[in-house]
């Protein structure tokens, strides 16, 4: 969050060199907008950051109303998240080197893994919904139910709104203003096929 002044940028595909090997810059957002992994095909090796790691999963948040890079479309980062694995994935590395934690020996089944745990969360939120009108901090005690910290509650909250941004997407859900509130419920046809 300080200023910093940019000395150069690169480009998804972009490439660079070092002694016989190329390291290419593989665009991954997801967990942050600009993030990238840095993929060596000589070595069959990537550095994944946050984007891929390997006991926890990344956090997928929306933290404001207003998109990262102040572009009039919607803000889907789980979306994005989902692109991004599979974009990783079509790479074929055998060894992940994340920012923190153990390394990533199988990738392809931890990217498995992490869409699981994603698919299983939006039926979790649906499930939540399916109750009756709920506010989004709501659907996040419903899906996080054993975080007590302040500091969980924004992680949970950001996690919530991405996953509900992507329902809604996909037409699943709808928001309506109720008291000065947002209130998400299933669309006719979701509520129908459940």
């Amino acid at each position: 969050t300080l200023p910093f002044e940019v000395t150069q940028t690169v480009d998804d595909t972009d490439a660079i060199g070092i002694g016989d090997c190329d390291f290419q810059f593989v665009f991954t957002p997801g967990h942050a907008i600009g993030h990238i992994c840095i993929y060596c095909p000589q070595l069959s090796l990537a550095f994944t950051g946050d984007h891929i790691l390997q006991r926890i999963t990344p956090n997928i948040s929306i933290h404001s109303d207003k998109h990262p890079l102040h572009r009039n479309e919607r803000y889907n980062p789980l979306g994005d998240f989902f692109l991004s694995l599979e974009k990783t994935r079509q790479l074929g590395f055998s060894l992940g080197l994340p920012s923190h934690g153990a390394l990533i020996t199988d990738p392809e089944g931890r990217i498995d893994e992490l869409l699981a745990h994603h698919d299983e969360r939006l039926q979790v939120m649906l499930e939540a919904i399916d109750q009756g009108h709920q506010t989004a901090y709501a659907i996040s005690r419903y899906a996080f139910p054993k975080y007590t910290e302040a500091f969980d509650h924004w992680l949970m909250l950001g996690e919530t709104l991405a996953h509900l941004e992507l329902l809604e997407i996909r037409g699943q859900i709808e928001e309506g203003h109720e008291d000065g509130f947002i209130h998400y419920h299933l669309t006719a046809d979701h509520a129908e096929a459940r």
